[in-house]
């Protein structure tokens, strides 16, 4: 019985395209069979009476409109509970298969959506707590689940893919109808809408791609040892239902891994192109600090700079070349004018970068150490009105704080 109802509702995917099915209105007053099926199913539960929950599946699987009753994430919840992991995997597979689609959510706000929540907590929203570690124990939750399915006495194909649904649960995102209800709760007060008929007409996505780069690290090895598992299954199962969207995920994720690689390497593109910093060096023998104003554009580099010690002041600018570059370490060779003159070199390494560029102007910072040896000749303003040419010959220390 449970198994032709569960084929109904996985046949189904082509009724959730049909906007026939999402436009109904549900009126909860209309639903009172359904409202004791639903009773009925949460205390075969809590009792452990699996004949029980099965009739009462098998009412709610007749709803007119497709899954107004009871929705999928409700059934791959109850499955998990009953250990049926010969239905609850393939219906959780089915149920990221419509990622990012709009489908309905049941008509019900009762004890047993809490009692499924609390129970399976997989896809259960919590505000008290941060939104990485909350998504962090739904995935944990989740995986345990699957872990259990890959000992059931289950067939081969679907233990594979469990272990794929395992390797990829941190990249995905479940909703639960309290996800979306949270707010609107508080946004329907004061305005007459009826809470109770607009919340039994929920229709949103239900599963989303989680794939982000900013602010997050990603655990590349395993989005690789879930690519090769992707394309074992592929090749072991090539006509299995799952071929294509697996396929399409092996695409998906690889653009991915590509993608978050170019960004936290986005100092690569970098190299050899120019920015904007402040730098200060000082020489501690001389008394001497020099302030400047790095501007470069692709590998050239202008600086201005003032200097000032206990004798001598002044300005120069210095014209220096991108000579060579890496992450770390960069060496340029520069030519100083005006109240400098001379040759020298500078090379500077950078021991903080920011771990990624602005999203909106692509721009990141760096802090980084440097050592200036400068060679030539500068003017001595100490012999009263005469200005003096004096040769020197210093090497500085230096902090700098660039944009690029």
């Amino acid at each position: 019985m449970i198994l032709c109802f569960c084929a109904v509702v996985l046949a189904q995917g082509a009724d959730y395209e049909q906007d026939v099915f999402l436009s109904v209105k549900i009126d909860p007053v209309d639903m009172f069979d359904e409202w004791k099926a639903r009773d009925n199913l949460l205390h075969a539960l809590k009792e452990g009476d699996v004949a029980k929950a099965d009739a009462a599946l098998e009412f709610l699987s007749q709803a007119k409109v497709p899954e107004s009753a009871i929705d999928s994430l409700e059934l791959l919840q109850v499955n998990f509970i009953l250990g049926r992991y010969d239905l609850a995997v393939p219906q959780f597979a089915n149920l990221l298969k419509k990622a990012g689609k709009r489908v309905r959510y049941s008509f019900a706000d009762d004890d047993l959506k809490t009692y499924l929540k609390k129970e399976t907590r997989f896809a259960a929203h919590y505000n008290d707590r941060p939104g990485d570690r909350d998504h962090r124990q739904r995935v944990d939750k989740a995986e345990s689940y699957l872990k259990s399915a890959m000992q059931a006495d289950i067939k081969q194909e679907y233990k594979d893919l469990a272990q794929i649904l395992i390797e990829t649960l941190p990249f995905w995102m479940i909703y639960d109808k309290d996800y979306f209800t949270y707010s609107w709760d508080h946004s329907l007060k004061g305005y007459g809408i009826s809470k109770d008929v607009d919340l039994a007409n929920v229709i949103k996505v239900r599963a989303s791609s989680y794939r982000y780069y900013r602010g997050v690290d990603v655990d590349t090895t395993r989005i690789e040892r879930a690519l090769e598992k992707m394309n074992e299954f592929c090749e072991k199962y090539p006509d299995s239902e799952y071929f294509n969207w697996i396929k399409k995920n092996v695409k998906d994720f690889d653009e991915y891994l590509k993608g978050y690689k170019k960004f936290r390497n986005y100092h690569e593109e970098k190299l050899y192109t120019g920015g904007l910093g402040f730098e200060v060096f000082g020489d501690a023998l001389n008394w001497t600090f020099m302030l400047g104003v790095p501007i470069q554009y692709s590998r050239y580099i202008i600086t201005p700079y003032y200097y000032r010690n206990k004798d001598l002041r002044g300005g120069f600018v210095s014209m220096g070349y991108d000579a060579y570059e890496n992450k770390r370490f960069k060496f340029q060779p520069y030519f100083s004018l005006g109240t400098s003159i001379g040759p020298g070199v500078q090379a500077d390494y950078r021991f903080w970068l920011e771990s990624a560029p602005d999203s909106k102007f692509h721009i990141a910072s760096y802090l980084s150490l440097k050592l200036r040896y400068m060679l030539g000749y500068t003017f001595d303003y100490r012999n009263d009105s005469r200005k003096d040419w004096v040769l020197y010959n210093f090497i500085f220390v230096g902090l700098g704080f660039h944009f690029w």
